[in-house]
């Protein structure tokens, strides 16, 4: 997995589990500061040392133009959708009869 993809996806991740870093919010220099110190712990905490090595590894200038990337911040947003379409699969069927 590509240095982008990695981060993609721990973005993704905290961005889709928290309502705090939703829409325009990050957009606050206070909750980008707090979402920055998030994302970080959560880079620490993985367990997959070859993941968080290559998370590790991304230079400070390349993570700028990423973030400076709207096609960047779309991706995120394409992986949370994959994730919630996916949980909906797993979910029981509503049309499903009730005993």
């Amino acid at each position: 997995m590509t240095p982008r993809n990695c981060m993609i996806n721990v973005m993704a991740d905290l961005i889709g589990l928290d309502d705090t870093y939703k829409s325009d919010r990050l957009n606050d220099p206070a909750v980008w500061d707090r979402f920055m110190d998030e994302l970080f712990k959560r880079m620490d905490a993985i367990e997959d040392e070859d993941i968080r090595n290559t998370l590790n590894s991304i230079d400070s200038e390349d993570f700028q133009c990423w973030i400076d990337d709207p096609g960047f911040w779309s991706a995120i947003e394409k992986e949370i959708v994959r994730r919630l379409n996916v949980v909906k699969t797993l979910l029981p069927s509503q049309n499903q009869g009730h005993c």
